[in-house]
């Protein structure tokens, strides 16, 4: 309740099944559960995004710094 950012890198499984109900899509768990509102960001980076939270430099950044600096 006191953090500032929760970094969620999505639920685990097949969500979408009541069987497996704990898992798998991530705008499914934010619908079933109502929380729309909560949820201030998604990313669809994937693992990139995680990279970038690391800290790790991208290609791709890197060009678009490169072009941004001219």
């Amino acid at each position: 309740m006191k953090a500032g950012t929760i970094v969620w890198n999505g639920p685990v499984g097949v969500f979408e099944f009541d069987a497996f109900a704990g898992g798998g899509d991530t705008l499914a768990a934010i619908a079933k559960y109502g929380i729309e509102m909560d949820v201030g960001y998604i990313s669809t980076g994937g693992g990139a995004f995680l990279e970038v939270l690391e800290g790790k430099r991208l290609p791709a950044f890197e060009i678009l710094q490169k072009h941004a600096a001219v």
